[in-house]
Formats: structure tokens, sequence, C-alpha cells
């Protein structure tokens, strides 16, 4: 699980780097998100930062939150997974 959620978090920082950002933010766009992000993080001021500290921890979180909420409930439903239901 630890694997699949730094893997999860590589693609994410992937993805969000050439595919999320570009399709969801203008082109000067950045340098705005960038700076709020200053805000609450002086040490981001640039984008890599902001992939780096903003978003890789976003995606390890929900990795985590995924991971905790499988391990709480598939002891419970691997009775229907494993009846075909």
């Amino acid at each position: 699980m630890v694997i699949s959620t730094l893997l999860a978090t590589i693609a994410g920082v992937i993805i969000n780097k050439y595919v999320l950002i570009p399709l969801f933010i203008p082109e000067n766009g950045m340098k705005i998100v960038t700076s709020m992000a200053h805000e609450i993080f002086p040490f981001v001021d640039s984008e890599a930062k902001f992939l780096l500290f903003v978003t890789a921890p976003f995606n390890i979180l929900k990795g985590a939150a995924i991971t905790a909420s499988t391990f709480l409930l598939y002891k419970r439903l691997s009775v229907f997974i494993h009846k075909g239901i």
C-alpha cells in the first residue's frame, strides 16, 4: 500500500504538471497560484516547489485516507466480493 501511495503521488504530480495545471489555470495564472501558496508557505516561490510542497502532500494524504479506508472496510466487504455479488 505504501508503494502504491508513492507511485500515485508521483503520477499525481506529473498529471498536475502536464495536464491539470495547463488545463485549468490560464497562461500567466500559475504565478498567481504560486503567490497565493507563497502566502501560506513562504518557501514556495516556483512551480516546481508548488508541485513538491503543495500537490505532493495532498496526494500523500489522499493515499493515506484510501489506505486507511481499505484496511477498515476490506474485511467486511470481502464476503460480498468473494461471493460474486
